[in-house]
Formats: structure tokens, C-alpha cells, sequence
């Protein structure tokens, strides 16, 4: 439904005739009009006075934004935003939430020493090839890393509400419990950090580096022809830096922390471009498209285009996120199996823990020779089920693909996304 609209809708001092079509107007060009001055109908169906394919942008007075009129959304295109989540959710669960913790706190205690000391190895058996650290040249009170002390103090704490403990607080040696904590030196033993706290800083880092990505590409994300692009872009280095866990060696607790880094980042590039995919495709829902609003409706004509509009982002987002849902259930359970047949079939224990000292005595083997070479880690399982996910993230990038279409918008100006960046922070 196409019509002019009447001379109230025109800027008195501009002049410059508007084009009402489903509430959205047509910001007419000098070439609508004909030599007279008067608006030219045929230009607007001449496809040919449109030399790159595209039509005229419409400004949305609901919404307040330009768009540029492209085809309807179609069903495949939102199958394929669909398998963005089906390909990214497991990460999120899996590794992120499960497996990546494990082995970095695994990682840090096998590299890790003894707070009380800080020579001997936190395990019973060393590993060969990884060397000892050199005691430090300062005091533990100046090397001690604020967690170290708060687990010092934890552990205080409980040794005196411990209804068990009948001796007086002042006599427990701190020795007591230092033995029971695990540090792990960085930096060439500069600084020594609780094993057990080496996940929590990884990923408080991790967030850190993830909140300026997603603030310096949003901008790109919700502007330009640039979404499917960066979806695609983001997703594959997410996929490849999971999938190179399966290169981490046993004292590469620098390296798994690294790529922790880089695929948790990618995956908030990823959830910043699907989400702005989202508005896209509901704003070219074919049902949201043709719902007409005459020139100047009333406030109950808007707020009914408005659920519509509603409605249909929410049934397009929960489809979309009950699948990634159902994909992070089918990707859990897999790789649970996968850890269970390798622990089965290899007879080992304390995949996952790695912690020798809760396991039952057992009789010391014979004496082994000084450096029979690398010896087989324990953490591989977790590294591999690790990698799968990669993998799975990796390979549900062909259909994102081949079903999205890249659908242009107006470019957002340098200075107006600099600017908004500096706002958010």
C-alpha cells in the first residue's frame, strides 16, 4: 500500500515530499523528481535506476532507525541462525563450564610446589620433565600472592571452629597447613599463586579481554553487511583455539590459560553478532513487514505491531536456544562417555582429579630408571573431549555459511562507534 502522504507529513521549511509505506517513509532523492519538480511514480518500480541491485532506504518512525528494504526472511536463513547456538552453546557447558577449570587447577597442581617450601612438588611423584624451581631469593612474606594468604587464613579459620579441635589456636603450627597448600610460581618464581585459584584468574582475565572485544566490535556487529562475516570469523578461531588443547603438554599451564582466553573471547564476539542477526530477521519477517499502519495511526495500532514484533523474536530466539540447549545436553553426555571408556578401558583412576594422595595406599612399585623419558599424562582424556568440542564448534561454521545471508544496513560512522565505545566504558 502505497500512497503520498498529505501535506502536514512534509517539513515546512525542507519541502521535500515523503512516501508512506507500512509505517516506514521513503526519504525521496532528487531523482524522483522530474523536470517540473513534481515526484515521478515510475521511478521507484524502474529497477534500473538502481545500479547496485539494492532499493531505497526507509526510515522506521516505530523504531527510530533506518532499513533497507531486502527480501522477506526465509525459513533456512533462520535455521541457520538456529545452529549458531546449536554449534556454540557446548562450549559454554562444556569446556567452559566443566573441563577447562579441571584441567587448569589439574595443570597448576602438577607444575605447582608446596607453600611451605616452595621446592617441593605438590604430587608425590614429580614429573621428570618438568624441572624444580629454584627456591626464592625474598621471603615468603613478600612472594606470597594475596590468595595464598587468603587460603592461609581459610584454613585458620576452620582449624579453630572445627568442634573437633580441642587444642588452643595458638598452637597449631602454621606448617599444619602449609603443607596442604599448593602454589604455583610464575613469572620465573616472582610470583607464587594458590593451584587451585589458577582457573578463577584465567577467567576473570578472560572476561576482561571479552568485554573490550564484543565494545569494539558492536558497533560493526549491528551496522553494515559486516554480521555475517564477523559470526563466521569468530566462531571458526573460538572452534580452532578450543581444538589446539589438544597440543597442550603437561607444564603448559601458560598455554592452556592463553587459549582459554582466546576461545571464551571469540565466543562473546559470537553472541554479540547472532544476537544483532536476530533484530535483522525479525525486522524482515514477512508477517512483521506486511502489517500495515496507516500515516498517522494510533497508539493501539502501534503497541499491536509491537507484540507482533515481540512475538515473533521470541519464538525465533527460543528455537534457537532450545537447541543450543539440546546440543550442550548431546555434547555433555558424549563427552562424559568418552572419558568413562577411557577410563575403563585404561584401568586409571583420578581422571579429572589427578590428586594422588586420595587414593588408597598401594605397594610402591620397583625402583624406575632416573628419566625413562615423558611419561603419559593423566589429563589427556580431558584434553581430548576438550579438542571434540573445538571440533564440533569448528564444523557447524559450513552450514552458518551456506544457509545466512549477509543483509546490508547503514554503515555506522568511525567517530559514532569510537564515541559509543568510550560511552559504555
Amino acid at each position: 500500500m502505497v500512497g503520498l502522504a498529505d501535506d502536514n507529513d512534509h517539513n515546512s521549511g525542507a519541502g521535500v515530499p515523503l512516501l508512506h509505506d507500512d509505517h516506514h517513509i521513503r526519504l525521496s532523492n532528487e531523482n524522483d523528481n522530474d523536470d517540473d519538480g513534481n515526484y515521478d511514480a515510475d521511478y521507484e518500480n524502474d529497477p534500473s535506476d538502481y545500479p547496485d541491485g539494492r532499493n531505497e532506504d526507509y526510515y522506521d518512525e516505530e523504531f527510530g532507525e533506518f532499513e533497507e528494504r531486502q527480501p522477506f526472511t526465509s525459513k533456512l536463513e533462520i535455521i541457520g541462525w538456529c545452529i549458531y547456538s546449536w554449534a556454540a552453546e557446548p562450549f559454554i557447558v562444556s569446556v567452559v563450564g566443566t573441563y577447562v577449570p579441571v584441567l587448569l587447577e589439574q595443570i597448576a597442581r602438577d607444575n605447582g610446589v608446596k607453600f611451605s617450601d616452595k621446592i617441593s612438588p605438590c604430587n608425590g611423584a614429580h614429573n621428570p620433565t618438568i624441572p624444580i624451581p629454584d627456591p626464592p631469593n625474598a621471603p615468603p612474606d613478600e612472594v606470597i600472592s594475596s590468595a595464598a594468604s587468603s587460603i592461609m587464613s581459610m584454613f585458620a579459620i576452620r582449624d579453630i571452629l572445627d568442634p573437633s579441635n580441642t587444642s588452643p589456636p595458638s598452637s597449631q603450627p602454621h606448617e599444619d597447613f602449609d603443607d596442604n597448600i599448593c602454589v604455583l610460581p610464575l613469572l620465573g618464581g616472582r610470583i607464587y599463586i594458590d593451584s587451585a585459584s589458577y582457573a578463577l584468574y584465567t577467567f576473570s582475565i578472560s572476561v576482561l579481554v571479552q568485554t573490550i572485544v564484543v565494545i569494539s566490535m558492536s558497533g560493526a556487529a549491528d551496522r553494515g553487511s559486516h554480521r555475517k562475516q564477523l559470526l563466521i570469523f569468530f566462531g571458526i578461531f573460538g572452534g580452532i583455539s578450543t581444538m589446539f588443547y589438544w597440543t597442550v603438554k603437561p607444564d603448559g599451564y601458560y598455554m592452556a590459560s592463553i587459549l582459554a582466553i582466546f576461545a571464551n573471547s571469540a565466543f562473546g564476539g559470537v553472541n554479540v553478532c547472532g544476537n544483532s542477526f536476530l533484530s535483522v530477521l525479525v525486522n524482515n519477517y514477512e508477517k512483521l513487514r506486511s502489517y500495515y499502519l496507516p500515516p498517522n495511526p494510533t497508539n493501539e495500532q502501534v503497541q499491536q505491531k509491537l507484540n507482533l514484533r515481540g512475538e515473533i523474536s521470541s519464538r525465533i530466539s527460543g528455537l534457537g536456544a532450545a537447541l543450543g540447549y539440546i546440543s550442550a545436553l548431546i555434547v555433555q553426555i558424549g563427552t562424559m562417555l568418552i572419558i568413562l571408556h577411557i577410563k575403563n578401558s585404561t584401568n586409571t583412576s583420578g581422571i579429572g582429579g589427578g590428586d594422588p594422595s586420595i587414593s588408597p595406599p598401594t605397594t610402591p612399585p620397583p625402583p624406575s630408571p632416573p628419566h625413562p623419558g615423558p611419561q603419559p599424562s593423566y589429563i589427556w582424556p580431558i584434553k581430548l573431549v576438550i579438542g571434540f568440542v573445538g571440533l564440533w564448534w569448528l564444523i557447524f561454521q559450513i552450514p552458518i555459511m551456506i544457509l545466512l545471508k549477509s543483509r546490508p544496513s547503514p554503515e555506522l560512522k568511525l567517530r559514532h562507534t569510537v564515541g559509543l565505545s568510550f560511552l559504555i566504558l
